[in-house]
């Protein structure tokens, strides 16, 4: 385990209607992406937004100017919380993902047929329960299930790497995967030793900065939506021939922008859009 995940930091909590999460979204612009985390909270209309790893000041400003609550905590017992809130997730009829270790090792038990991947919760973005990234999930088992194995994958904005690994069970032979924060990249190879899953490449890298090197069969990018648009270009040169490209982070709000940059690049609209609450995924 990495040295910073003992480390103190702050957080600021709130509970909000989650009819204006998009809008809390775009009043937090200024902070860190991925510093956010918005949390439904079951059974109800609510969600609980967090902003983690921010300092003190920052901490006490969000708190004057929006209200809610402060904390300071260790990371590492921010990252147990995390994991003890979240639930197994089942994709399609081949992937789980479990959020602990017993849990994972109880659920090989009863879907023997079925990948299990260890995610638990973490300072880095993409535990499967977020509609963003289950949505790619499912994506990546469709495609997966009609393309020879083999294929290669290039996540963009990997988090905690969930998708690289699943991609990787799921029969990709080259797999890579970047994002600009550190912990992030950590994260996704702590994750890939505690599954056991080699030949998975995680790499330090602001997309900003990015530029392809290689052609993939399948490019992920779970980013934001200014993010998408500014890397359009740069994300359909990383795409083989035929290959299929899956965009998500993208609130219905922004989806206008982002379909509108791809068009200007020759791409009409996109082959699929799966519209979940105020997401939205797109796969061209």
């Amino acid at each position: 385990m990495s040295k910073s995940l003992s480390q103190t930091m702050w957080v600021w909590s709130k509970l909000a209607s989650s009819k204006w999460e998009d809008a809390w979204f775009e009043r937090l612009r200024f902070l860190d992406p991925q510093c956010l985390v918005v949390t439904a909270l079951p059974g109800k209309s609510s969600i609980r937004i967090e902003a983690y790893r921010v300092d003190e000041p920052t901490a006490r400003i969000l708190e004057k100017s929006f209200g809610g609550s402060v904390r300071e905590t260790k990371a590492d017992a921010w990252q147990t919380s995390q994991a003890h809130a979240l639930q197994p997730i089942l994709i399609r009829d081949r992937l789980v993902l479990a959020p602990d270790a017993d849990s994972a090792a109880a659920l090989r038990a009863k879907y023997p047929d079925r990948h299990v991947l260890l995610v638990p919760g973490s300072l880095a973005f993409g535990t499967g329960d977020h509609p963003t990234t289950a949505t790619c999930l499912r994506w990546l088992v469709d495609f997966a299930a009609e393309t020879e194995p083999g294929w290669s994958h290039l996540d963009a904005g990997t988090g905690t790497g969930v998708l690289c690994l699943a991609a990787k069970v799921l029969g990709a032979g080259k797999t890579e995967g970047f994002d600009f924060d550190p912990q992030a990249i950590r994260t996704a190879k702590i994750n890939a030793e505690a599954n056991q899953i080699a030949g998975v490449q995680f790499h330090k890298r602001d997309i900003r900065g990015w530029e392809p090197q290689r052609l993939f069969a399948l490019v992920t990018a779970n980013l934001y939506s200014g993010l998408l648009v500014e890397s359009a270009a740069k994300l359909l040169r990383s795409l083989q021939p035929g290959g299929r490209l899956l965009l998500s982070g993208i609130m219905r709000s922004q989806e206008a922008d982002v379909v509108d940059a791809f068009r200007k690049l020759g791409r009409p609209n996109p082959e699929c859009a799966l519209r979940k609450g105020k997401w939205v995924t797109l796969r061209y």
